[in-house]
């Protein structure tokens, strides 16, 4: 599946109006949860040169393996995604480990979630980084001008976009 996405950085009151424009525009609320990624690497393999990112996310104690493939984009952030859900993240997470994986970072965060038409609105309170909402995707055919009219909805057009991943963010010490 081709994930693409931009996320941009809030504050506690924009959060607040946002939200109720979502419920004037009847957005659909799907959920709120806490979600765990640990990102893995291997020292056989580096899964950054070939644009592959692999984690562990643990959501409402429920995990799933997820492995991301860069699609070279400069204007959004855009993946192919492959995930599967695993009944014993703990186990999983161990079994990793015994194969020589590493844990190399691990972002937590609260997210809260809608839909819009086929949009996802993700509000995250990501720790050590603050307040973003991301605006995303999940389709196969995926044009930029439907992520322009989501952020032109929200009322969000000229706000600094950021299509780098949270992990990254973290690794470079936040949003520059």
């Amino acid at each position: 599946m081709l994930e693409v996405e931009v996320k941009v950085p809030i504050t506690a009151e924009e959060r607040e109006v946002l939200k109720a424009k979502l419920k004037e525009l009847k957005a659909d609320f799907l959920g709120k949860a806490i979600e765990v990624d640990v990102f893995l690497s291997h020292p056989c393999y580096d899964l950054g040169d070939k644009g592959h990112t692999l984690k562990l996310r643990v959501r409402n104690g429920e995990g799933k393996i997820i492995l991301k493939e860069r699609v070279e984009r400069q204007d959004v952030k855009a993946n192919i995604e492959l995930e599967t859900e695993v009944t014993s993240p703990r186990l999983f997470l161990e079994i990793l480990k015994k194969l020589g994986f590493k844990e190399t970072l691990t972002v937590k965060k609260l997210r809260e979630t809608y839909l819009l038409s086929d949009v996802y609105i993700h509000f995250d309170e990501v720790d050590g980084l603050g307040l973003f909402v991301e605006v995303e995707l999940l389709n196969h055919k995926v044009e930029k001008r439907a992520i322009e009219r989501a952020l032109a909805t929200l009322g969000l057009e000229g706000k600094m976009l950021i299509t780098a991943g949270y992990a990254d963010l973290l690794s470079r010490g936040g949003v520059t």
